[in-house]
Order: C-alpha cells, then structure tokens, then sequence
C-alpha cells in the first residue's frame, strides 16, 4: 500500500470513528431525555394520587408539576 493510499485510509478510518462516536452520543442523550421525562411524569403522578387523597402538601410523595409538562 503506498503512503498517500495509507493517508486516505487512515482519513477514512478517523471520518467513520468520528461519525460513529457523535451517533453513540446522541442516542443516549436521547435515552437520558426520555428516562428523566419519564421520571418527571412519575413523580408528578405521585404528587397528584397523594393530593387526591387529601395529604399535606409537605408529606406528598413526589412533587408538583412546577414544569407544566405534558405527562399522559
């Protein structure tokens, strides 16, 4: 193999690491969006089911939905 035909190779090589790497990122922050979402939505619920039941707002589970998020 001849030195320019290593260079491109090598070239090629680091494009592909790179591209690869920003995919592997993104997908788990996606991941990390989803689960805090996820965990968000939860503890809302949590909040809502004690305040249902009448429990003091300091002994509620959970917390409001300060962040007026749309939890389904």
């Amino acid at each position: 193999m001849h030195t320019q035909d290593k260079q491109g190779f090598f070239a090629l090589a680091v494009i592909a690491s790179a591209i690869f790497g920003w995919a592997m990122v993104s997908t788990a922050d996606v991941q990390d969006a989803e689960n805090a979402h996820r965990e968000y939505c939860e503890m809302v619920a949590l909040w809502k089911a004690d305040a249902a039941l009448n429990v003091e707002p300091a002994q509620r589970r959970g917390w409001p939905d300060f962040e007026k998020r749309n939890c389904k």
